[in-house]
């Protein structure tokens, strides 16, 4: 749970939670995978399906994608299907890393090499105040801790109030940081209409904002087109896409920055699509990143392996599911440092989950 709510332009959430999928073989290998969404959704369909896939073979991904579609077809929604599909990928690749003693990053033909990666924090959240000016104490607050932890960039929040109140909160929010930090504003699908949105776009571009995130819901393509051709401020968006599909479509709407959640979009596999995607359309990728830890080891990986120069997301937050459970993910000098051990290559405390777990179904 947080300390208090915070919120985005739609919703408060009072705590944050991930799902996490564990895979062991018969020799004794265990491999990490976490799938997006609440689990009491997937609950009835889990307690069914998980004994059947007791016994599949590991041999190859595809074999394990085939068992997994002839089981989940019809029976979930095809986005909670794809979630799930998800979890088992990655799981599949952290045991092939732990198996050759390799990291999955290796695996995919990248360098062992550690490396930094300079992260932007997501933060400036939103909390449960009278009026839109008494967010600034709260951000204020938190832009010096941005400053002193090194973060190479902030993404704050926008999308609740007008537009004219929403422009007063960046705008003292880029004057309070240094030049040398990158600022980004995500609007979270929020309720502006086109016109607001461009009015708002126009605005924040002459503060040199790095990119504005998800200004309509996922699949209005033709607004995202529409507002591409009045703004030369990047868009980003992709965190809701599940096939490839659905990622052409934002490149063709004019999005400039793709942000796949690997938990959503097919895991692993998806790495080589989307890298040939990214640069038959000179577009940019870095993933999005809300889970555990092995969700941040395999999107550092995975954004490794893009080479790209965009900052990486470490959403700013006192976060045990990533900071108490988990060793090799602290940010030092505003990066982090990718992952190099077998698998996803970070080593975890899997006693200390229990004061944190709420839920446990094993096969």
């Amino acid at each position: 749970e947080f300390e208090r709510p915070l919120g985005n332009s739609t919703d408060f959430f009072r705590g944050k939670h991930a799902n996490v999928l564990k895979i062991t073989t018969d020799e004794g290998i265990s491999g990490f995978g976490e799938f997006f969404g609440v689990w009491e959704s997937y609950y009835e369909q889990l307690k069914d399906f998980l004994p059947c896939m007791v016994g599949v073979s590991l041999a190859s991904w595809e074999h394990v994608e085939r068992a997994l579609r002839s089981f989940l077809d019809g029976i979930l929604p095809p986005c909670e299907r794809r979630s799930i599909e998800s979890a088992f990928n990655l799981a599949y690749w952290d045991i092939r890393g732990k198996a050759s003693q390799k990291s999955v990053l290796e695996l995919w033909g990248g360098t062992a090499a550690p490396r930094q990666v300079p992260v932007y924090g997501t933060g400036c959240f939103y909390r449960v105040v009278d009026r839109c000016e008494d967010q600034l104490s709260f951000f204020y607050e938190e832009l010096q801790e941005y400053v002193n932890r090194g973060y190479r960039g902030l993404k704050m929040k926008a999308g609740r109030y007008s537009v004219d109140e929403e422009l007063s909160l960046v705008r003292a929010v880029r004057k309070e940081l240094p030049e040398s930090v990158e600022l980004m504003v995500d609007i979270n699908c929020g309720t502006w209409n086109a016109e607001q949105t461009a009015r708002y776009a126009e605005q924040v571009e002459e503060l040199g904002i790095s990119w504005l995130e998800e200004p309509f819901h996922p699949h209005e393509y033709d607004r995202y087109r529409e507002l591409a051709e009045k703004t030369a401020l990047p868009l980003a968006a992709g965190e809701h896409e599940t096939e490839m599909a659905g990622f052409e479509r934002v490149v063709r709407s004019g999005v400039k920055i793709v942000q796949p959640e690997l938990s959503l979009c097919g895991g692993f596999a998806a790495a080589g699509p989307l890298i040939e995607l990214a640069g038959r359309h000179s577009i940019g990728i870095t993933p999005h990143v809300w889970g555990m830890g092995f969700l941040y080891a395999a999107a550092l990986q995975f954004y490794s392996l893009c080479g790209g120069d965009l900052l990486f997301e470490y959403p700013f937050l006192d976060d045990p599911l990533r900071d108490e459970l988990f060793d090799g993910l602290k940010l030092k000098n505003g990066c982090l440092t990718v992952p190099a051990g077998p698998g996803w290559g970070v080593e975890w405390d899997e006693t200390v989950l229990r004061k944190y777990l709420v839920f446990l179904l094993s096969s």
